[in-house]
């Protein structure tokens, strides 16, 4: 898995660029995590930015889940538990 932080970037009209998830800057730049969809006339699908978005925030996300299924306090629900460990699952192939 690419290293977050990931950011969502706007690059406008296709012509000159796109909507695209990156990974942090390194020796070469931003790695491309994903480019969203655009429409034929070259902006944006509707969706674009808040899937991006939610894509983007992936990273922090998974740490959180890793988080909750470590914690020891015994203070969170076992249904949320069982989540978490389903969806660290999910990100990292074991689902």
């Amino acid at each position: 898995m690419t290293p977050g932080p990931w950011s969502l970037r706007d690059f406008g009209h296709r012509e000159h660029g796109g909507v695209y998830v990156v990974g942090a800057r390194g020796e070469w730049g931003f790695p491309t995590i994903c480019e969203m969809p655009m429409q034929p006339n070259g902006e944006p699908c509707a969706d674009a930015q808040s899937d991006g978005r939610l894509i983007a925030a992936a990273p922090d996300l998974l740490s959180v889940a890793h988080l909750v299924v470590q914690a020891t306090t015994g203070n969170i629900p076992p249904g949320i538990v069982q989540f978490a460990r389903e969806a660290i699952k999910k990100a990292e192939g074991g689902a």
